[in-house]
């Protein structure tokens, strides 16, 4: 199991395109990409 914690996290970071490059939306990325790889297995 692993754990990440992302401060500085602001709602409506998914959506909005000067936040794509933060943090938290790395964070979105790699926990998609942790449950792809988890249901393909």
């Amino acid at each position: 199991m692993c754990a990440t914690r992302y401060d500085g996290t602001i709602r409506d970071f998914v959506v909005l395109d000067a936040l794509a490059d933060t943090p938290a939306a790395r964070a979105i990325a790699q926990a998609t990409q942790a449950l792809r790889a988890a249901f393909q297995a």
